[in-house]
Formats: C-alpha cells, sequence, structure tokens
C-alpha cells in the first residue's frame, strides 16, 4: 500500500496496471472474424459423422457468410439428406428436409481430401476478377459441390447493394484455377453510387465497418486504460475522458 501511494503521489502508473487494464478491455470487445468454409466444415462434420458431404452453401458473405450450410447424404432421412447449419463454431441446427432437395441425393459426394481452396481464397480471386473487370459488389453467396467432370467446384455470386445478382465465377477447390472466368450478367443500379474511396472490388459497408470496428477497439482499450490512470493517479492522460453525466 505504501508503494501504490508514493507512485500516486508522483504521477506514475504501475506498468501492471496499465496491462491488467488492457487485458481486461480485450476481453470486453466482441470477435468480428469471419469464419471459412472449411473451418465451419470441421464443426459441421461432428454433426454428421461417416457421412458424406455433397453440399456446402453460404449467402451474402462479407466476405465470407455468417452461417455456412452443409448438406449430407443420409439414406435414413426421408428426403436422403441432412442439412447442418454452423456459425461463429457452433452448430444452429440440424435437420432432415423432407422435400425440395431430392436432386441432392443423387449428387455425387465430395472427396473432402481433395479439397485444398477455401472459401477465403475463393474470395480473394473472384475479387482481383472483380477488379480486373471493374466491378464493385457487396456481398457473395458461395457454393461448393462436384462438378459434371467429378471435381469439387467453388461457384461464387456476386450481388450488390440491393442483392441484384452481378455475375458468377467458379473455381477449382483443388487447384484454385479459374474454370468459368466470371461472366457478368446485369449492370447493378446501384453502380453509378460507388461507396466513397471504393472504386471496385468489395465495396463499402464492409470496408467501412472495418475501419470503424479498428477506431471503435482501439477508443475502448485507451479510454479504459485512462480510467485505470485516474482512479490510480487522480489524474488522466491517456485516452479519450468519459462522457460527462
Amino acid at each position: 500500500m505504501e508503494n501504490l501511494r508514493v507512485l500516486q503521489e508522483d504521477g506514475r502508473v504501475p506498468i501492471k496496471a496499465i496491462i491488467l487494464f488492457i487485458s481486461f478491455a480485450a476481453l470486453a470487445i466482441p470477435a468480428f472474424a469471419q469464419q471459412t468454409g472449411f473451418a465451419a466444415l470441421f464443426t459441421a462434420g461432428k454433426s454428421a459423422p461417416g457421412s458424406q458431404l455433397v453440399e456446402i452453401t453460404g449467402e451474402r458473405g462479407s466476405p465470407q457468410p455468417q452461417q455456412w450450410i452443409f448438406f449430407y447424404l443420409d439414406p435414413s432421412a426421408r428426403g436422403g439428406v441432412k442439412e447442418v447449419t454452423i456459425s461463429n463454431r457452433e452448430v444452429l441446427s440440424v435437420r432432415t428436409p423432407l422435400r425440395g432437395f431430392s436432386d441432392l441425393g443423387s449428387r455425387p459426394p465430395v472427396n473432402l481430401e481433395s479439397l485444398k481452396v477455401d472459401s477465403d481464397r475463393a474470395f480473394q480471386i473472384v475479387e482481383s476478377e472483380a477488379i480486373g473487370r471493374r466491378i464493385s459488389f457487396h456481398w457473395v453467396d458461395y457454393s461448393l459441390k462436384v462438378s459434371a467432370d467429378g471435381s469439387p467446384r467453388w461457384t461464387l455470386r456476386l450481388l450488390d447493394s440491393m442483392g441484384v445478382f452481378l455475375g458468377s465465377l467458379e473455381i477449382s477447390a483443388e487447384s484454385g484455377a479459374v474454370v468459368s472466368p466470371l461472366s457478368v450478367e446485369t449492370a447493378s443500379p446501384t453502380a453509378s453510387a460507388k461507396p466513397r474511396g471504393q472504386v471496385e472490388g468489395l465495396a463499402g459497408d464492409v470496408r467501412d465497418l472495418g475501419v470503424g470496428v479498428g477506431k471503435a477497439v482501439s477508443n475502448t482499450v485507451l479510454r479504459t486504460v485512462g480510467t485505470g490512470q485516474e482512479i490510480l493517479t487522480g489524474e488522466r492522460t491517456i485516452g479519450p475522458k468519459e462522457d460527462a453525466e
């Protein structure tokens, strides 16, 4: 206690106290990391042990979807398939739909050992193609299944901020090779209203969100450390001050 009183009197802040407050601040900050298709597949496989995967889908990726849906062959199910939905490394649902997926039962299963290109790499490829074509988009729909030649392929569909389909690209999930180049189906009705500073590729809302999250995290940490400093020394020199009551 005597040492703490001396530190308070001369205005110095204990390093351990600052580290402690930073640690608490980091714990209070939510995680914004997005899960890739193969990472979610690892979790989904636990809910369908021994089952054969036939398709992976994910909608409205920015760049990765908030939810991934996995379809497995299930001869014991009336509809022939089992559907597993994963979000943030957790199983949201496991169900056996009765209708609407009859075609999945006749599809060839995906050879998991052949999967080499995850959805994050697939996104990098499609964004590079979009930049080359000067296309701005807001979301990506993902689908992975076995093609007619027996190889697994990612199909990525680009959408604008209004959900209008812009075009699609097919990529080998084995090599990352572009099997079908980006085909533009329609011009986006929002194309003339580009987000600020963004010409093509993944557009405005998402990247602006990333900047905003970074600033919020920085302010939270600095504000928490400053509060600790003020408690210990009676003076705040670190981070923004708390709002007045």
